[in-house]
């Protein structure tokens, strides 16, 4: 039997991009210079701090905002049907799309590598950072694009009702604001030379999930189609305010002191560091629930 889901082949492509990314990475770490590949090198690589801080964060965002984007596009070309032809036709788009990507990101590795000048390496890891996103929608886009005739659609369109309207524009808004924040984030990190524990970003991550969560009451009105406009007027607002508020915490913050002269020099900074911090978390929670319940809480056709 048949059925149409709206956010289940979106789920299994990025699933499927997920492992893909995972086993190329692997790939890419074995086939570096002086570096070959073992059963011990393996093991070590997937204990490493690094794989923590560029697989499991990194990539947990590219998939997000697949995840996303995917989503559109399949709903835009009125794709819904989970059936093994379906799964295998956008296993293969997943795959090519995998293939490109992967040979994108070790092209501006090395191309980075190469440059003597560390503004100039800024510059283009920044550069890289803001622009990849667009330029991977748009290979997305036109992969489903050339393949769309191929996959069985259903043959009405999806209906968006009162009951899950609100999910699914809930869902879609934390798909695109959790990457754009997390990119926000790095692009601070490498201009203003802060080093910031991978800890943090992900903390600050799961608390903009409790406040979708918190915020979720602002997703209650039931529209007939995806509001394009809406959602991506809320999410650049959002990210923009979250990521002055980032900003904001990082240059109060400043940078940990390796050592402390006396106790009440290393309490001071705690009491510092833990008012900074409620500061930050009262500061987004207003954001997101200004922001979301301007945007779907109020109903008007101008926006």
């Amino acid at each position: 039997m048949e059925k149409a889901s709206f956010f289940k082949l979106s789920m299994i492509g990025s699933t499927i991009y997920l492992f893909l990314s995972f086993l190329l990475i692997i790939f890419y770490c074995s086939c570096l210079p002086d570096t070959g590949f073992s059963q011990e090198l393996f093991w070590d690589y997937l204990n490493s701090v690094s794989l923590l801080d560029s697989f499991f964060l990194y990539q947990f965002f590219e998939v997000l905002w697949l995840f996303g984007v995917l989503t559109l596009f399949l709903h835009f070309n009125n794709i819904y049907l989970v059936n093994l032809h379906n799964v295998l036709l956008l296993m293969l788009l997943i795959l090519m799309y995998s293939g490109i990507t992967f040979c994108i990101w070790c092209f501006i590795d090395t191309y980075i590598d190469e440059l003597s000048s560390l503004s100039q390496r800024i510059l283009c890891y920044s550069a890289f950072i803001f622009l990849h996103y667009i330029f991977y929608s748009l290979l997305l886009y036109y992969l489903i694009e050339l393949s769309k005739k191929f996959f069985l659609k259903h043959r009405q369109a999806f209906r968006l009702t009162p009951q899950n309207s609100s999910l699914i524009h809930a869902i879609l808004f934390l798909a695109f604001i959790c990457p754009i924040f997390f990119s926000g984030f790095e692009i601070i990190e490498v201009f203003y030379d802060l080093s910031v524990n991978p800890n943090l970003k992900f903390t600050f991550v799961l608390f903009i999930l409790f406040c979708m969560r918190v915020s979720k009451k602002n997703f209650m009105i039931s529209f007939d189609e995806i509001q394009y406009a809406r959602l991506f007027k809320s999410v650049f607002i959002s990210s923009v305010l979250l990521l002055l508020n980032v900003l904001i915490f990082l240059l109060l913050r400043g940078k940990s002191r390796s050592f402390y002269f006396d106790y009440s020099s290393l309490i001071l900074d705690y009491i510092k560091l833990f008012f900074l911090v409620v500061f930050f978390l009262l500061l987004t929670y207003l954001i997101f629930n200004k922001v979301t319940k301007h945007y779907f809480l109020k109903f008007d056709n101008k926006k």
